[in-house]
C-alpha cells in the first residue's frame, strides 16, 4: 500500500513537471533520492553562508529539504534530465503539516531556481570552505 502511494506522488509530480516543461516531458525518471546537484546550502547573498540568519536560506538533502520556516522529507522526486526535479514533501513547520511540490532547477550557472515560486530569488550554492 505505501509503495502504491509512493508511486501516485511520483506521477503525479512527474505530470505537475511534464506539464511545466513540456520539451523535457519525455526524459522524466523517477527517482529514489535528490540528485547530488541539488545538494547543499544555498543562499542569495554568499556572505550569509553558514550563519543560519538568514530568510533565504534552503538546504536540501537526499531525502529532505529545509527553509527558514519549515522542513520537508521527501516523498517522490522525479527529473527531467540532470538540471530538473520536482519534490513531493510531507511538510512541517509552525505548528503545521503539509504536503507540498516543489520545481526546482538548475540554470547553466548553477544558480537555483525555484519554478512557480512567487517572486523566489535565485540562490547559489554555498562554497564549504566559507561556511561558517
Amino acid at each position: 500500500m505505501k509503495a502504491a502511494r509512493t508511486a501516485t506522488r511520483a506521477w503525479a509530480a512527474a505530470g505537475l513537471l511534464a506539464l511545466c516543461t513540456p520539451l523535457a516531458a519525455q526524459r522524466l525518471q523517477i527517482l529514489e533520492a535528490i540528485p547530488a546537484a541539488f545538494h547543499g546550502e544555498w543562499a542569495v547573498d554568499l556572505r550569509n553562508c553558514g550563519t543560519g540568519d538568514n530568510d533565504d536560506r534552503l538546504l536540501v538533502g537526499a531525502r529532505h529539504w529545509q527553509t527558514y520556516e519549515s522542513m520537508g522529507q521527501l516523498r517522490a522526486v522525479v527529473a527531467a534530465g540532470r538540471r530538473e526535479v520536482a519534490l513531493v514533501l510531507d511538510s512541517e513547520g509552525e505548528g503545521e503539516h503539509w504536503q507540498e511540490t516543489v520545481h526546482l532547477r538548475l540554470d547553466w550557472r548553477g544558480r537555483l531556481h525555484l519554478i512557480g515560486a512567487a517572486h523566489a530569488p535565485l540562490r547559489r550554492r554555498c562554497p564549504a570552505q566559507e561556511s561558517k
